[in-house]
């Protein structure tokens, strides 16, 4: 080797003696970590950690280290692990901002402690929610958490009320925004440990926010709130609401519980929280939703539309004005005569759908439509349309014709169709209850497409259980038949999911 050689090579040696010994290191990794994870480091996780460094150290390594390498290492091997709660709300298509908008907006930015708002069904409070968030002050950040995930909060397979759903979701979609750490919770980790990492979350937040913009806030708006406390119940398992609603958050976070009014006493609430109501449309409100379908409406007609539709209940004027009605007259009239409640309006206006799109098939078909109600009804969200042919013995050509005569009652995503809102589940599940033996032919006819969907493998748990049908649920939870092929990811899940034995 030439001495030029020599010394450009001792040149680019740089020689990192800082470090500290093994056990200093150790120490430090071991502080890395805890500031991911919610709860208890692991000694066996330190140690993977090492020996994947080790292992890129080797020769026949490339030496580089992954995000995926060191998330693989924490259990986390999909990007839903990450965000395990993704909101599922309509796209907001030119939404009316409500009068009160900027009176709430205040008790929001004003507030010392959590605020719940509340309404009757239908008034629009997950509109709201995310209008609160568009309008904050510059330099502050609302984050809305969806408790309804478009019905598929119910399901076992994805719920939402958990801690480790709910904050882990919220406290990711802050460090997305580069506010905070990540947040990963281990199968280990307990509802204690991870609402601890989440209030540290928000303080790294907050203190990020107020660095750019020292006026700035954060909002966190929990949507369908009683949705959540609901599922907690029925599973019978912790709900991070009302436990959250306790908590003492930092200064300059703000916390905004949205419910049914019925259903406040769900949330806990104590006596020190503010309860605000987000009333119907005004009669303004409802002239502008009116003129959006018939520009050339009165002022008169706003009124009667305002007086019908339970006095400005945004979901019945918009499921009336869904109803393609030329004039006028003709959608006043879909109302009734007087005015009843917001349930009774959203019934009678089902009921009247259903009875119209049966008129619109011959007297052979119309069963058919029964048939799809009642599997709609009985069947978890989102529904792959072919799953739902089958268990209704129908075409899936007879299924598409019926969503789209529906209409706005149900949401076609994808090639899944589920209810768009709870009124309406909650109408189905109720008109349309099957029976033991009814859920007993669904088990027989959707078994030979749990090879093909993992939907029908998460769900036949749960339809066996319905139709009591214990013995065969319990080989299916000890066995690895009607798993999902060629999609070892939800293979292990499903897997996973029967082991738990939360059916049982």
């Amino acid at each position: 080797m030439k001495n030029g050689d020599l010394v450009k090579f001792c040149s680019s040696l740089k020689f990192a003696d800082g470090e500290g010994d093994y056990d200093a290191q150790r120490y430090q990794l071991h502080a890395e970590i805890s500031q991911l994870l919610a709860g208890t480091v692991e000694s066996a996780l330190i140690d993977s950690i090492i020996n994947l460094v080790q292992e890129k150290a080797l020769p026949n390594s490339n030496g580089r280290i992954l995000r995926e390498d060191i998330l693989k290492r924490f259990g986390v091997t999909s990007e839903r692990e990450l965000y395990p709660a993704l909101p599922e709300f309509e796209k907001l298509d030119n939404a009316i901002q409500r009068k009160q908008h900027r009176e709430l907006l205040d008790h929001i930015l004003r507030a010392s402690t959590p605020i719940i708002i509340h309404s009757t069904g239908g008034v629009g409070k997950s509109v709201f929610a995310r209008q609160i968030a568009y309008s904050l002050p510059l330099g502050s950040l609302g984050i809305v958490y969806d408790c309804f995930g478009g019905g598929r909060y119910r399901n076992r397979s994805e719920p939402r009320h958990r801690h480790r759903d709910a904050l882990v979701q919220v406290a990711n979609e802050l460090a997305a925004h580069g506010l905070c750490d990540p947040l990963i919770a281990l199968p280990t980790s307990l509802e204690d440990g991870i609402i601890r990492s989440f209030l540290a979350r928000l303080r790294q937040a907050i203190k990020s926010l107020k660095e750019a913009n020292g006026s700035a806030i954060l909002v966190i708006l929990i949507d369908a709130a009683d949705n959540a406390e609901m599922a907690a119940k029925e599973l019978g398992e912790p709900c991070f609401v009302h436990e959250l609603l306790r908590e003492s958050l930092p200064e300059g976070c703000r916390l905004v519980a949205l419910c049914r009014t019925e259903r406040i006493h769900l949330l806990q609430p104590s006596n020190t929280i503010p309860q605000l109501e987000l009333k119907p449309f005004s009669e303004e409100e409802t002239l502008i939703h009116l003129r959006r379908r018939f520009p050339q409406a009165t002022d008169a007609d706003g009124l009667e539309f305002h007086r019908l539709a339970s006095g400005g209940n945004p979901r019945v004027q918009a499921n009336a004005l869904s109803l393609g009605f030329g004039t006028v007259t003709e959608t006043l009239a879909s109302l009734g005569p007087s005015g009843t409640t917001v349930q009774e309006q959203i019934e009678a206006q089902l009921a009247s759908t259903i009875l119209n799109v049966k008129e619109k098939f011959p007297a052979d078909y119309q069963g058919h439509i029964d048939a799809i109600c009642l599997s709609l009804a009985n069947l978890p969200p989102f529904i792959p349309i072919s799953v739902l042919a089958t268990a209704s013995e129908v075409e899936e050509a007879t299924i598409k014709s019926f969503v789209a005569d529906l209409g706005r009652p149900l949401w076609l995503s994808d090639a899944s169709v589920q209810f768009r809102d709870e009124p309406t589940e909650t109408w189905f599940r109720e008109k349309f209850s099957a029976t033991v033996d009814q859920i007993a032919s669904y088990v027989t006819r959707l078994k030979p497409l749990a090879y093909v969907y993992s939907y029908v493998s998460e769900i036949l748990p749960s339809l066996l259980l319905q139709a009591e049908k214990y013995d065969e649920l319990i080989d299916l939870a000890l066995s690895d038949d009607l798993l999902p092929k060629d999609n070892p990811i939800d293979e292990r899940s499903v897997r996973v999911y029967r082991v738990s034995g939360r059916d049982l």
